[in-house]
């Protein structure tokens, strides 16, 4: 059973006037392989080291059923972790409208984050090599959220992945950014 997070009740009236200009969802490959390519390698090569293990007589033999279950239970793991994000995929959407980004994702619930253009402090694109082969990429919005880890202070960055044409929707995004803020300067600010 999939439950949607209710919004707050003053994120619910700031959407009322809001009007959806852009919206999107992720691409299902790149989505689900860019976070775990180490882990595509790491099942090549547990899967190598199965088929050698089969063709090349070791004199372990008997044994073999203890290293075999050793090498499925990280293969199991591995499927599981792709599986998740395959289902994540299938539920997340992207939003900009005229005051704010919005990300909807999530495995077993729904949770809805919603940003107003005036928290936005800095937006960046980043295209990893498994991204740009299929034509998406990452656009990531720091809010000022930071956490403190080991004595450092780290940004916390909301991130719209496997989106297709980034570039594009990065210009549009950044247009309406500068339309809002202009369109929210007080008559003192303007010259």
């Amino acid at each position: 059973m999939t439950t949607e997070t209710v919004l707050p009740r003053e994120i619910e009236s700031a959407t009322d006037h809001e009007e959806s200009l852009w919206k999107g969802k992720p691409k299902l490959v790149p989505f689900v392989l860019s976070r775990y390519l180490t882990g595509l390698v790491l099942l090549l090569l547990v899967g190598a080291w199965l088929f050698t293990g089969r063709i090349v007589p070791t004199g372990y033999e008997k044994t073999a059923g203890l290293g075999l279950w050793l090498a499925l239970f990280p293969l199991g793991i591995f499927f599981w972790t792709l599986i998740r994000r395959g289902v994540v995929c299938k539920k997340t959407r992207y939003t900009c409208s005229n005051n704010s980004i919005t990300l909807k994702s999530g495995f077993r619930h729904l949770e809805t984050r919603r940003i107003a253009f005036e928290e936005i402090e800095d937006v960046n694109v980043t295209v990893n090599n498994i991204e740009k082969m299929c034509g998406v990429g990452t656009i990531s919005f720091y809010s000022g959220n930071t956490q403190l880890e080991e004595g450092n202070t780290i940004k916390i960055y909301d991130y719209w992945e496997a989106v297709p044409d980034p570039y594009k929707v990065f210009e549009k995004v950044k247009l309406l950014m500068l339309d809002a803020t202009i369109n929210h300067a007080s008559p003192i600010d303007t010259p």
